[in-house]
């Protein structure tokens, strides 16, 4: 830092002249050598003031608007500049709305100017335009975490948003969510179920089961409560000996009923009728079955909700069997449980001598 040497105490210009040369040349290596610069401060507005005017305020007795610190005068006002030594923050003329950004105005300088934009305590931003396709230039994928798709082409992305897996899948709404309708079974189609209800696939049912008989005691068909109707279908199925009757019974706990009075039925087989309210059996085709060629049985049971409790047991057939004399003949009939009204798990068909061939198909219905 500079400090003046003692003048000298003569008059001789020469003299005079080599020690204010030194004197310029210590004023200018202050200059060169600058550290920092003391401006003392003000307790009162200075009063001539020019564009470039610099002062330090101290903020109570002379308050130019932003409390005490450094000002610089321009543009007819006192604008604070941008570091206050109370706080040691950068500050600026930016109004007093809380939490506001601040940035330079580009126009004089490095002064700073209010943005509009405020950020809470929580980092919630406001006084944002809104961003627009053309605005939001994201040079990566913006993942699904965070509100986008992670994708960067249309189909791509709405894939990896839809909620579908499977070929066949359908979209529908559920009342909160957009989900996902698994592929129904051939033949069947969309149904409504109104307002307030999600869409179900409903019309034909499937093939559950099937299968081809071959020189065996019974057929056995299992049945239970996830369908309400169980349509069993018998395709030309042959006795190993002639002129046989077509039986059954069902199961409950795993044991066919056998009681002399379990069943019920009654029928039209070629004239014949019933009915037999006590039997260990049901008769579905009496005494008509043949063992030649095309000969046979082929009709089609239906079994009433065979899973539920506490409800009769009932069913019907219809289909035509044939014979040696008459060649062929009709059937129809309908016939029950007498035992109890519980559920079954198992329908049997039988002859009194084995099932030599034949083939079998079951669909199940839901009400």
């Amino acid at each position: 830092m500079y400090s003046p040497k003692q003048p000298l105490g003569t008059d001789v210009l020469k003299d005079v002249s080599d020690w204010a040369y030194d004197e310029f040349k210590e004023i200018e290596k202050g200059f060169q050598n600058l550290e920092q610069i003391r401006i003392a401060e003000s307790f009162v507005e200075p009063a001539k003031k020019r564009d470039g005017d610099m002062a330090f305020a101290d903020g109570t007795d002379w308050d130019p608007g932003d409390g005490r610190g450094m000002y610089v005068y321009f543009g007819g006002a006192w604008n604070k500049m941008g570091f206050d030594p109370n706080a040691g923050t950068i500050t600026g003329n930016v109004g007093g709305t809380d939490n506001r950004l601040v940035r330079s105005s580009g126009a004089s300088g490095t002064v700073i100017d209010s943005t509009g934009i405020t950020v809470d305590d929580s980092n919630n931003m406001s006084g944002v335009a809104a961003l627009t396709a053309t605005s939001l230039d994201l040079t990566t994928a913006l993942a699904i975490a965070d509100g986008g798709t992670g994708q960067t082409t249309q189909t791509a992305a709405f894939d990896a948003l839809a909620p579908t897996t499977t070929q066949g899948d359908i979209i529908y709404h559920n009342g909160t969510d957009n989900v996902r309708l698994a592929p129904g079974t051939a033949g069947q189609f969309l149904q409504t179920q109104g307002a307030g209800a999600n869409p179900q696939w409903a019309g034909a049912s499937p093939i559950i089961l099937s299968g081809a008989l071959s020189n065996q005691a019974t057929l056995d068909i299992p049945v239970s409560s996830a369908y309400d109707i169980y349509e069993i279908n018998l395709v030309a199925v042959v006795p190993v000996t002639d002129s046989q009757s077509l039986l059954m019974r069902v199961s409950q706990g795993g044991s066919f009923l056998t009681g002399g009075s379990d069943y019920f039925y009654d029928g039209i087989t070629a004239g014949v009728t019933g009915p037999d309210e006590a039997n260990d059996f049901i008769v579905v085709s009496g005494g008509t079955v043949g063992n030649g060629a095309a000969e046979g049985v082929t009709l089609t049971i239906l079994v009433f909700r065979p899973g539920a409790s506490s409800f009769q047991k009932n069913f019907i057939w219809f289909g035509f069997a044939r014979s040696t004399t008459p060649v062929s003949r009709g059937i129809n009939g309908g016939g029950g449980l007498a035992a109890n009204t519980n559920a079954i798990d198992a329908v049997r068909f039988f002859f009194t001598n084995n099932i030599n061939t034949g083939y079998y198909f079951v669909r199940g219905y839901k009400a």
